[in-house]
């Protein structure tokens, strides 16, 4: 049996990018709350729920954005969701 390397390039290439993605999802968490208490004058017990709804959006969205991904093909989703951001009012 052969030794496989654990440190290669691509597992490098993925733990750096799960984390960035890991530090995105932490970051929009704060910027929810510091914008539900700024722009709204939410109160941080509302702000806090309005972060809660967030991650609990995200945590269940994602399993059904997945299987639209495999079942759509990734370059045709990724075109679908440009798409539909330039249709959408700012």
């Amino acid at each position: 049996m052969t030794e496989q390397k654990l440190w290669t390039r691509s597992f490098v290439i993925i733990t750096v990018e799960n984390f960035l993605i890991a530090m995105n999802f932490i970051v929009l968490v704060a910027v929810v709350a510091k914008f539900a208490t700024a722009e709204f004058g939410a109160s941080t017990t509302l702000a806090g729920f309005a972060a809660g709804i967030f991650i609990l959006g995200a945590v269940f969205t994602r399993p059904v954005c997945g299987k639209w991904i495999y079942r759509i093909g990734q370059k045709r989703m990724l075109r679908r969701a440009r798409a539909g951001c330039y249709c959408w009012p700012p």
